[in-house]
């Protein structure tokens, strides 16, 4: 295994290393952003120690991959991005060691490949405080009640992760199973379902978003 980071400076490699490798970690990052330098750095450190040798992370330069950017919503950087089996799980933005080292572990070491659906939708759900299933992405959303959900989030500068279901059959339908809930998008908080448009788009317009968020009234 190499001991650097392998640094990608296209889509077109970033595509092929992600089709290719059944865990990816990817950093998106610039040159001029010092967090993200710092960030490669301790990443090579865990790389020459084989700390996640199952684990395969690059490095990927924002702004030479453009259509990687777009398509990921990558909005800032540092951001890094997790996929398992080609499949986005979910992001976390900024240098936030702690929460990077617990998503690898949750997502790439504490179930193999074949691990039951429910237990890779507790996974996913667990991978941000606030998460939330949906059509496309916050930026390029497939319906409007995702699009009208991003927007209240992003309104009340929320930090969440999101998962598209579009990317995943089986999550798309057995997740409506797990929660008892038949429609998208759908909203999580610390784990538990708090529901979808409708209640978001309510709490908002009552002034009780942050309450239903768990955040400070």
């Amino acid at each position: 295994m190499s001991t650097a980071i392998k640094h990608v400076k296209n889509s077109a490699e970033f595509e092929e290393i992600k089709a290719s490798n059944a865990f990816v970690v990817a950093h998106f990052y610039t040159e001029w952003c010092e967090p993200s330098l710092q960030l490669n750095k301790l990443l090579d450190e865990w790389i020459d120690s084989n700390r996640y040798q199952k684990v395969t992370i690059v490095a990927v330069d924002a702004e030479a991959a453009q259509e990687a950017v777009r398509d990921l919503s990558i909005e800032e950087v540092p951001t890094i991005v997790f996929f398992r089996k080609g499949t986005f799980v979910f992001h976390v933005k900024g240098a936030i060691i702690k929460q990077i080292e617990e998503a690898i572990e949750r997502i790439f070491f504490a179930a193999d490949a074949e691990e039951p659906l429910n237990k890779r939708i507790e996974n996913i759900i667990k991978g941000n405080r606030v998460m939330i299933f949906l059509t496309g992405s916050p930026s390029m959303p497939q319906c409007g009640f995702t699009s009208r959900v991003c927007r209240i989030l992003e309104k009340a500068k929320v930090e969440y992760g999101y998962f598209d279901i579009m990317t995943d059959a089986e999550v798309l339908h057995g997740l409506k199973k797990y929660s008892n809930w038949p429609t998208y998008p759908q909203l999580y908080v610390d784990g538990e379902l708090v529901g979808g448009c409708d209640i978001i788009t309510e709490a908002d317009a009552s002034g009780k978003l942050n309450e239903l968020l768990g955040l400070p009234v």
